[in-house]
């Protein structure tokens, strides 16, 4: 009876070893697969960061003040790029919004000094950062080098006011406006792109007017539209800045693959047509025009910068004079089409 207790005793000592050893080598397990997994997703976090351009040296701090400024004030910051080319289309839209009472709102990113301090000298007041390390002072059109290292430095800033929380309103100077929008684009915060398409290319977003919520499917988003552009630039970087590249390579078609494709769940809101036409407004009928009530009315679809000044003129839709004052016989025939 001693002899079957002791044995007894004894298995019951090992099963319970045994069970320690093998709670111990579960938990030993568990925490391993856990810190494996953490660490990759930390690597992978990690190697999916954009990186920065090397030459666009990007001046981050004061970007980001000034962004925040802005939208403590108005919570919300209206971004533009301007280059020296585009200081007279700039100029015109100024004296074509200066009754909406939006100007404030705007933060102007110019490409260098000089820009800069033209768009100072003749509308003081405005606010604006020089985005060191890009000369871009020319004429560049779509799909030209000079142009997409254009488009790199933009998407770089977009990226750097959205980690600072900021709602962005990207637009672009050469076009119309004949009601403010951003009360209309502000009733549409529930989604994180709001945007319109492209006329007679359904599948392709207008990059240039877009309402960035920054939430992290829009930063998700924008971190790898980032990455895309700067992988891009590698690429180009040596290339003469007039020299042509591939339709498809550049921020417009980028982030309509990534918005079509859904990445990260993003959800977007594209709004009418007819409420912000593109270009080929100018060339509908008479009839379907006086149809439209548009917000804005975007002077693209017609190549360099000269044609754009040339048909807004053409249109009464150029309110510059030639001694860089506001023309208000325009603006006066402007508040009559409203």
């Amino acid at each position: 009876m001693t002899t079957f207790r002791l044995l007894t005793v004894t298995r019951l000592i090992n099963e319970r070893k045994l069970c320690v050893f093998v709670i111990f080598g579960t938990m030993v397990m568990t925490y391993a697969i856990f810190f494996s997994n953490l660490k990759q997703n930390t690597m992978l976090e990690y190697l999916t960061q954009p990186e920065r351009s090397e030459v666009l040296t990007l001046e981050t701090a004061s970007l980001s003040k000034m962004a925040l400024d802005i939208s403590k004030e108005h919570t919300f910051v209206m971004v533009t790029l301007i280059n020296a080319a585009y200081i007279p289309f700039t100029l015109s839209w100024l004296c074509n919004t200066k009754h909406m009472n939006i100007n404030q709102h705007v933060l102007f990113l110019t490409t260098d000094e000089q820009t800069d301090n033209m768009l100072k000298k003749y509308w003081p007041g405005v606010k604006s950062v020089v985005l060191q390390g890009i000369d871009s002072k020319g004429n560049e059109t779509y799909s030209q080098v000079g142009y997409v290292k254009l488009m790199v430095k933009r998407t770089e800033a977009l990226m750097s006011i959205l980690e600072e929380n900021v709602p962005i309103f990207l637009f672009e100077v050469d076009c119309l406006w004949l009601k403010n929008p951003v009360p209309f684009l502000l009733t549409h915060q529930n989604f994180d792109i709001v945007s319109t398409k492209v006329s007679n290319r359904d599948s392709v977003i207008a990059g240039g007017f877009l309402y960035l919520s920054p939430n992290e499917s829009t930063k998700r988003l924008w971190k790898e539209l980032t990455r895309r552009m700067i992988a891009l630039y590698n690429k180009i970087r040596a290339l003469p800045p007039m020299k042509l590249i591939s339709e498809g390579d550049n921020d417009q078609q980028y982030l309509s693959a990534l918005i079509r494709n859904k990445y990260k769940g993003i959800k977007v809101k594209l709004l009418d047509a007819m409420d912000f036409p593109d270009g080929q407004w100018y060339k509908l009928s008479k009839e379907k025009r006086q149809l439209s009530k548009p917000y804005i009315i975007n002077n693209n679809w017609v190549v360099g910068n000269f044609e754009k000044i040339k048909r807004a003129k053409k249109w009464k839709h150029w309110f510059l004079k030639e001694d860089n004052t506001c023309d208000g016989e325009n603006l006066a025939l402007l508040k009559e089409q409203r």
